[in-house]
């Protein structure tokens, strides 16, 4: 998961090969449907924080499956037409 500048958090969810933009409020506000069925993370990244980088995954995946899906394990970038937010760095014992 992450949170763009607008507040809006971005999931990626197993199974549905899909990433959903989610209001504060938990309203749906957007979807970007993969080319896999198992999505597992996203991060906004590049030096504007524009990028929108999407990791996936084929773990338990038939070979059928697996076959339709060439691209599962893959990592996937698209422009979303906003931004992210910085990362907090953590200071353990601080």
């Amino acid at each position: 998961m992450c949170v763009d500048a607008d507040g809006c958090l971005w999931t990626a969810i197993w199974g549905t090969g899909e990433v959903r933009r989610l209001h504060p409020d938990g309203a749906l506000e957007r979807t970007l449907e993969l080319p896999v069925s198992q999505p597992t993370s996203c991060v906004f990244a590049g030096p504007a924080l524009d990028v929108l980088v999407i990791t996936s995954a084929w773990h338990r995946l038939e070979p059928a499956q697996r076959a339709a899906q060439p691209h599962a394990g893959g990592i996937f970038c698209c422009r979303p037409g906003l931004s992210g937010l910085p990362a907090h760095r953590f200071a353990a014992g601080v």
